[in-house]
């Protein structure tokens, strides 16, 4: 056990999950304010594997998408695959594994807020990873939320001014590629983002659905609205429904106060459900009511809530293939295939790759405060 840890020397309960990670509880007004959130995807990253579970399970009690990894080799893959607004840091993984981690976090998502923490005895590493903000272990929840709130108040203030400033068509292309693939994808973002259409993303892991679907719903008439994004594949089937359509209070154990879904934050906004194939076929069902009707119920509660929001889905996987092995709903995909962009992958297109490798090296020289002249032709 961890310097300043609570035990985990026996199998988490149910209640145990709901009650805070730290030695210091939270008040419920701190737990009232971290539930209002939109800029909620937190990766906790600590050694010790059930400590780290345990802590995000606390904080998706709260209302934040949380999700945990024991090492760097777990860490690493999962910031391949999701963005992360927030990273929790052990500030002494092994093997300088900390440091490998807050490089890789400010090189992919350079907008992520880290949070790094440790003992008293290890501060002078911790300072190292110049995070954005240092905790000392044990951590006391209460400052966690309040860090987490301070910042996520402020990214949204910052979303909201960018939001109505125009893309620049210069920049886009810069990050969407310069291929012919990438020039057609372009334009069709240019012609269905302003319709309410329901988009669907598919392409493999990495080739930037995420990405593509920000854009849609930048160029779109609801760009001065929120774009909730949701990693449907992160997520149990229970977290999942409370994580779109909210609960109520009592509705399960842990759930202290009522919090808004996803949908209901989108409302006149845009909601990206990511890795739809995930959804079980329970979840589908209710997916399809609210794809259909726009009406749902939250956990726990019996008032139909009514919401406007543009759905754009994305996946890895061929739901064609999914349909007719029986593990996604035919009626489902025929409700989410309306417009679909197939992105391909960087091998196909080749001629992106010198755009976007100068295009993330100036993302990193604006990090180190370095100049590189670029890259010899072999490197291309």
């Amino acid at each position: 056990m961890k310097p300043g840890y609570l035990s985990s020397g026996t199998l988490l309960s149910l209640q145990e999950i709901a009650m805070p990670a730290f030695q210091n509880q939270a008040t419920p007004q701190a737990v009232a304010n971290s539930s209002k959130h939109v800029w909620n995807r937190i990766l906790v990253v600590d050694d010790d594997r059930r400590m780290a579970s345990r802590i995000a399970q606390w904080l998706c009690s709260l209302g934040w998408h949380a999700t945990a990894a024991g090492d760097v080799t777990d860490a690493i893959k999962k910031i391949g695959r999701h963005r992360y607004d927030f990273c929790i840091l052990d500030g002494k993984l092994p093997d300088n594994g900390s440091v490998r981690l807050a490089t890789l976090l400010r090189s992919v998502w350079e907008e992520a807020h880290l949070i790094a923490f440790g003992t008293t005895t290890a501060q002078e590493t911790i300072l190292a990873l110049h995070a954005d903000t240092i905790l000392t272990a044990p951590i006391n929840d209460t400052e966690l939320l309040n860090a987490l709130d301070t910042v996520r108040k402020q990214k949204i203030t910052s979303d909201v001014r960018e939001s109505t400033t125009p893309c620049s068509p210069v920049k886009n292309q810069e990050i969407l590629g310069t291929s012919p693939a990438m020039r057609e994808v372009s334009r069709v973002i240019q012609k269905i983002a302003p319709t309410t259409a329901t988009v669907l993303i598919t392409g493999e892991s990495g080739t930037g659905k995420s990405l593509l679907a920000r854009e849609i719903h930048h160029r779109s008439t609801r760009s001065s609205n929120q774009l909730v994004e949701v990693a449907c594949g992160s997520l149990t089937e229970s977290l999942l429904e409370s994580e779109l359509f909210g609960h109520n209070a009592g509705a399960f154990t842990g759930a202290t106060t009522s919090r808004d879904g996803m949908f209901t934050r989108a409302d006149r906004g845009s909601i990206f459900l990511d890795e739809i194939a995930t959804a079980t076929p329970a979840m589908q069902v209710k997916l399809l009511r609210v794809l259909q009707d726009f009406e749902f119920e939250p956990v726990g509660g019996s008032q139909t809530k009514q919401v406007d929001a543009r759905v754009i889905l994305a996946t890895h996987e061929n739901l064609e293939e999914l349909v007719q092995c029986g593990k996604f709903r035919e009626d489902l995909f025929w409700r989410i295939n309306v417009i679909k962009i197939e992105l391909p992958p960087l091998r196909e297109r080749r001629e992106d790759i010198q755009p976007l490798a100068e295009h993330f090296l100036r993302r990193v020289m604006g990090q180190t405060g370095r100049e590189i002249e670029g890259f010899t032709n072999a490197a291309i």
